[in-house]
């Protein structure tokens, strides 16, 4: 968008937008402004819940959850190096994403947390491919390990 510029004109919104970019492409952001920045969007919370190595069960919570595809029906989630070995090792590479509801924090603080047998904690029953079901979640999708980068 171009305009004329000076007071009232049409571009000036756009002008002054682009003119304080200029002038803050000198400021050096930290770490912890960038952080507190991108904790202020709103997000959904997840639980991603296996059967890991010997059977024993356990999730982790996210918030990097979206759909990729509809045909075939792909997700995505994003999870840190440490915690990879959460699906990474999953039987059969089943795995189930848990879409927790607003009233269900403690949940999600009870699988962010590095408690041990966290699924114990909570009410779960097994789906279908034997990964718990968080109870009362808005929603669960089953899903195995189609790509993992």
């Amino acid at each position: 968008m171009a305009g004329p510029h000076g007071a009232g004109g049409p571009g000036t919104a756009v002008n002054d937008r682009q003119e304080t970019a200029a002038r803050d492409a000198d400021v050096t952001v930290t770490a912890q402004s960038f952080r507190d920045a991108l904790s202020r969007f709103a997000t959904g919370v997840c639980v991603v819940t296996a059967v890991g190595e010997g059977g024993k069960p356990d999730g982790i919570t996210i918030s990097s959850f979206t759909s990729v595809s509809l045909d075939p029906p792909l997700v995505l989630f994003c999870l840190a190096r440490k915690s990879a070995g959460l699906v990474e090792t999953a039987q059969g590479g089943r795995f189930a994403v848990n879409i927790l509801a607003e009233d269900q924090e403690e949940i999600s603080e009870i699988f962010a947390s590095q408690l041990e047998d966290k699924v114990a904690r909570v009410a779960c029953s097994a789906g279908e491919g034997g990964c718990p079901l968080i109870k009362d979640a808005l929603a669960a999708v089953e899903c195995s390990l189609h790509a993992s980068y």
